[in-house]
């Protein structure tokens, strides 16, 4: 395979090296789930995956070497760049644990879509929660401000002429079914040769179902032995993980051997059981040799015994993922291995990508992930949930601003909004136990007499406000529930699939030391949300009161061009 001339520039090594991983078929379409932004609008073949094992299977992946920053058209950078734990790491073509939103918006379990479709999105918040966007620091951006206020005001009155919150609306944060809002939660992105995942996909061929005009259509698609995203016309594979699972990768590749010789600055992979997680690039012969497959599971449905970081106990509140690493892999024509041959190295170098827009010079077409504008932001929020217009006015009281956007208040006032002008994103075919793309299928819903109930304005919120408990780290759970629920239809015939792998595979031959990991697989705390959101209220307030003493209703300031 020819390596191609492409746009990607140079960039500093900093780029790479300053990432933070610990975190506080034949077609160029973009296989994208339906209403997710996560990636870039402007890439036209790049397929995004989420784990399908949680019911059964495993999903098994060889993770590709980042491009060097410096000559990304003639170099790889190892897996491993120090051997600094996970701070090393920054070789991988994995990125920093995100924050996301994930199916924010109205559906049919809320019973609010008044006979209109649902329009729920997900996208990037932010790489963490220091990173601020156009000057608004991140508890103040859109969706945080949003599903924290409204979950604040859980226990608020109906709502009345001084913006209060409707109680009718607590049935959007509920945990029965899908809901509407849901807690925002840190994913890794991570691009790779997807070998296999879940019961519908290996080496062999991809199966896949789905509805369409009320009956089930089922087809395959040959994979020839080759893992998906290393033919020439795959797409670039680009899998979102939950954050257990990616801590457990991570984990795994920081496992030290209890006795090692050489000098780690030299190799800093020297000194790590599993060696190097991506392998070695070599320039001159333009191959990479060793590396890692990784396999993520549920070991209630998948036992791995060796090279693991299952410690036999799982979590009975929730079971997360596990992870277990192999330097073999067993595929229908024979054993594999995580080494790039010349031409893997080439499919490489024609498809990869930056992971992050560095600065406004990038070219559009050079990376990966999506952090949208504030207005995109406002306006999937408003299409998500425009069938409760008033909540927004609510929790966006004191930003205004979010609802002057001229489609925001088109979209809020029941005018035709107009697109967004991103690429239209194709909805795959899914049913796995992560948070896909969910195209529901609503019904019209009866609409039911409410009682009234004691009305209480924003300003009364802010000493009635109790500290909540913060949502259980639920995330390989939520997503098997949402899996269930989500049907695809018409538009499935238009996705191709890929392929990916067979059963299990060779352990390791070193030593199997045991050493204690210590896992840190909780989200965290949301700190500053209390103070925040007081401070929030605080201003929601004094807008309310003056609006009040004003004794008339403000027109809407015109949006600025």
């Amino acid at each position: 395979m020819a390596r191609q001339k492409r746009s990607l520039k140079p960039r500093k090594m900093e780029t790479v090296e300053k990432r933070s991983l610990d975190g506080d078929q034949d077609s160029q379409r973009s296989y994208t789930p339906r209403g997710d932004y996560s990636l870039n609008p402007k890439l036209s073949n790049v397929r995004q995956e989420k784990p399908r094992c949680y019911k059964g299977g495993k999903t098994v992946f060889r993770i590709w070497n980042m491009l060097d920053p410096e000559q990304p058209g003639e170099a790889l950078l190892n897996g491993r760049l120090s051997a600094i734990d996970t701070a090393g790491l920054n070789g991988m073509s994995i990125s920093e644990p995100a924050y996301c939103v994930q199916y924010a918006g109205i559906n049919e379990d809320s019973g609010l879509l008044k006979g209109q479709p649902s329009q729920q999105c997900s996208y990037i918040i932010a790489r963490n929660r220091s990173s601020v966007y156009e000057g608004i620091p991140f508890w103040e951006l859109p969706y945080p401000k949003l599903y924290v206020t409204a979950k604040k005001a859980m226990s608020a009155g109906k709502f009345g002429h001084g913006r209060t919150y409707n109680p009718e609306w607590n049935i959007l944060q509920t945990k029965e079914g899908m809901p509407s809002l849901s807690p925002f939660k840190q994913r890794y992105f991570v691009v790779a040769s997807l070998y296999e995942n879940g019961p519908n996909l290996d080496l062999t061929r991809e199966r896949v179902e789905y509805q369409k005009n009320a009956k089930q259509v089922v087809n395959e698609f040959p994979r020839e032995g080759i893992p998906v995203g290393e033919m020439p016309n795959d797409p670039l594979v680009v899998l979102s993980l939950p954050i257990s699972a990616g801590r457990k990768i991570l984990q795994m590749c920081n496992l030290e051997k209890q006795d090692w010789e050489g000098d780690e600055h030299v190799d800093p992979s020297v000194m790590f059981r599993y060696g190097d997680p991506c392998g070695k690039f070599n320039q001159s012969k333009g191959i990479v040799k060793g590396g890692l497959f990784f396999t993520i599971y549920n070991p209630e449905h998948v036992v791995i015994e060796k090279d693991t970081s299952f410690k036999g106990i799982t979590n009975p509140q929730v079971v997360e993922y596990e992870c277990a690493v192999s330097n073999k892999y067993e595929g229908p024509n024979g054993v594999l291995t995580p080494s790039f041959d010349a031409g893997q190295v080439d499919n490489i170098f024609n498809k990869h990508l930056f992971l992050w827009k560095d600065s406004a010079e990038d070219p559009e077409d050079s990376y990966l992930l999506h952090e949208p504008s504030i207005e995109e932001r406002c306006v999937l929020l408003a299409k998500a949930f425009k069938q409760v217009p008033d909540l927004l006015r609510f929790s966006w009281m004191s930003n205004p601003e979010y609802l002057e956007f001229d489609e925001v208040k088109g979209i809020l006032n029941n005018r035709t909004s107009f697109d967004m002008g991103g690429k239209a994103a194709v909805s795959m075919p899914e049913e796995e136990e992560e948070e896909d793309s969910a195209p529901w299928e609503e019904k019209p819903k009866a609409a039911k007499k409410k009682t009234a109930a004691k009305k209480k304005t924003a300003a009364e919120l802010v000493d009635e406000f109790e500290e909540d408990e913060e949502d259980e780290d639920l995330d390989d759970v939520f997503d098997e529930e949402l899996d269930d629920e989500v049907e695809h239809e018409d538009d499935a015939e238009d996705d191709e699939e890929f392929d990916d792998d067979d059963d299990d595979f060779d352990d390791f031959d070193d030593e199997d030391d045991e050493e204690d990991d210590e896992e840190d697989d909780e989200e965290d705390e949301e700190d500053d949300v209390e103070d925040k959101l007081e401070e929030s209220l605080a201003k929601a307030s004094a807008i309310a009161r003056s609006k009040k003493r004003t004794g008339h209703k403000r027109s809407p300031r015109s949006s600025k061009g």
